[in-house]
């Protein structure tokens, strides 16, 4: 009987531990602080919140530095472990559609476990059926979780 270990690389592990960081944090400051209420507020109905005190324009410039920060851990992160070419951004933003497809529009907790559930699906079929069918049946399992539920695992149901 032998045994089979499997390895993980420190950059890896890195970028799994720092995005689920800022994952928690995201989530932590969207639903539990003032500038996130406003933010979902802002976001529903520009009106409404400004009738209710929100300046909404500071809204959109946090909202912004906010979205900069995400992207350049994001960026720094995929830079430290890849390496990128002036064409290799529309690769990463049709990964970055079918984990928030699979997690849910609308929750960060769906999008780490979009994540998760795309690259172990991935993962196991570069090992089952090789490399050249990896991305194809991270996709299957995408329309296989749309099939059964339409809004992303985490996702509610559209809103009029």
């Amino acid at each position: 009987m032998t045994t089979q270990y499997f390895s993980v690389s420190a950059a890896y592990l890195l970028n799994f531990v720092v995005a689920i960081l800022v994952i928690v944090v995201l989530h932590y400051i969207m639903q539990y602080t003032y500038f996130g209420r406003s933010n979902r507020a802002t976001s529903d109905n520009v009106e409404a919140a400004e009738l209710m005190g929100v300046n909404t324009k500071r809204i959109y410039s946090y909202t912004m530095c906010l979205a900069m920060a995400s992207a350049a851990i994001a960026g720094l992160l995929i830079g430290m472990t890849f390496i990128s070419y002036p064409s290799s951004g529309t690769q990463y933003l049709i990964i970055a559609f079918g984990v928030v497809v699979i997690g849910g529009m609308g929750s960060l907790i769906g999008t780490l476990v979009g994540g998760i559930i795309l690259g172990l699906s991935q993962l196991l079929g570069a090992y089952f059926f090789g490399a050249g069918l990896q991305v194809v049946t991270g996709y299957l399992v995408l329309l296989i979780i749309l099939t059964i539920r339409p809004q992303g695992l985490l996702g509610t149901a559209t809103r009029k």
